[in-house]
């Protein structure tokens, strides 16, 4: 008679402990999600934010000016600019023409502006800048960027520039690249339109 006693003693422990630790386990991972959610909330109230302008020249047509300014937070470690492809086509989606090679496919631009090669102190190449840290404390908080216009493949058939600029007309599509206290990090777009500059000469 004991033992059965025992038995159910024993039984009904293994129940209650086995009960606690489901609610431990469970109280665990509600706490883990909510960290995980503060966090995420935190970084995404962090964002990098840039107030980006494109000016054509209209001294210069071919040329345009970026400028990139930071809002906020004070200070960006590390900022790097890259120019993308037009939206919602793929254009080497059934391979690349004769003659491209992929390294010429994978700098050229599928949209009406890229970065200047000439201004090498800033940029990488002809899509993507050098990187730079940002900070509103000491006043380094923007960059003046020169653009110039694309140019059509040279396996488009001779297409000319005005039909290529005309069916290039969307806004330039930028990536932000950013970096602040060494490793968190945030990718931020912006589509930007360009602008005449009134009177320009």
């Amino acid at each position: 008679m004991l033992s059965i006693v025992a038995i159910v003693i024993a039984l009904a422990s293994a129940v209650a402990a086995f009960g606690l630790w489901r609610s431990a386990r469970r109280a665990n991972e509600i706490a883990a999600k909510a960290v995980a959610i503060d966090a995420s909330r935190r970084h995404e109230e962090r964002t990098p934010e840039f107030d980006v302008n494109i000016t054509e020249r209209s001294a210069t047509p071919d040329h345009a000016l970026m400028t990139v300014k930071l809002v906020q937070p004070a200070h960006v470690d590390e900022v790097v600019i890259k120019i993308l492809d037009e939206a919602a086509v793929d254009h080497w989606g059934h391979g690349r023409p004769d003659g491209v090679t992929e390294q010429q496919a994978k700098s050229f631009v599928w949209g009406r502006w890229e970065f200047n090669t000439g201004a090498s102190e800033q940029i990488v190449d002809n899509r993507t800048t050098r990187p730079r840290r940002y900070s509103r404390g000491n006043g380094k908080d923007s960059d003046i960027l020169d653009l110039v216009k694309t140019r059509p493949g040279h396996w488009m058939n001779d297409m000319a520039q005005k039909t290529w600029e005309r069916e290039r007309s969307g806004p330039v599509r930028l990536s932000f690249e950013c970096v602040i206290d060494g490793g968190e990090s945030w990718q931020v777009s912006y589509d930007v339109q360009v602008k005449l500059r009134p009177g320009d000469s």
